[in-house]
This record gives structure tokens, C-alpha cells and sequence, in this order.
């Protein structure tokens, strides 16, 4: 059999997407406990237990310009997977134990999910 020329252009768009943001996709996890999000999303937990997460943003929340993540866990990085697309200053804060990570809406979204890291160490 084959796959009608619809298919195929799905499949090409979504090689490229992994191609870039495989690390958020291959040897990780979805259960992630402890870290809440204000849009539409999915977060996977890389293979070293508490020290990469990922933050797949398939909807940016239509009444703001951000999002927020708040955790228990003491981020210190944020950065975009794809290094085509430039997180303007995300702003991370940590206090009673709670960390919140302000991130503004980027020029360049990919069209798929946007894949942000976020790492403790």
C-alpha cells in the first residue's frame, strides 16, 4: 500500500519537527508530578530523574502575551529546544519553595508545539 500525498507531507513536517525536539520526545517520561502550567501543554521528564523537564506548548493562551510554570523544583535554566526560536528574558523567581518561570510569548513559534527546557542543574 501507500500513503496519499497528505499523509506524506504530515509525516515529512513531523520528521523535521522531531529532528529538532527528539530530546523531549525519546527516553522520557510523562508523568511529571509537582509542576503546574497556565495553557495548553504537556510537560515529559528526561531519563536523569529531577533535572531536565520539557515543556511542550501546543496553544499560546489567547488572553496573554505569557505563560507560567510553577514548580517546587529549583530551575535555573530555560531555553527553547528549536535555536531558531528566542526566548525574550524568561523571568524565574524563587520563593516559599515555589518556583515560577515567567516566559513571553516568542516572535517564532513552531506550528506544531514550541518545546522549552527546563533544567536544574
Amino acid at each position: 500500500g501507500s500513503f496519499p500525498p497528505e499523509a506524506k507531507a504530515i509525516l515529512k513536517d513531523f520528521g523535521r519537527w522531531l529532528n529538532v525536539n527528539g530530546d523531549a520526545i525519546y527516553k522520557t517520561t510523562g508523568f511529571v508530578k509537582d509542576i503546574t502550567i497556565n495553557f495548553d501543554g504537556r510537560i515529559t521528564q528526561g531519563e536523569k530523574q529531577d533535572s531536565v523537564w520539557y515543556v511542550h506548548v501546543f496553544n499560546w493562551p489567547k488572553t496573554s502575551n505569557s505563560i507560567k510554570i510553577t514548580t517546587p523544583m529549583p530551575i535555573t535554566t530555560v531555553s527553547a529546544l528549536d535555536q531558531l526560536i528566542i526566548l525574550e528574558k524568561p523571568e524565574i523567581s524563587r520563593k516559599s519553595g515555589l518556583t515560577e518561570i515567567t516566559i513571553n510569548k516568542p516572535a517564532k513559534m513552531d506550528p506544531f508545539a514550541t518545546v522549552i527546557k527546563l533544567q536544574t542543574k
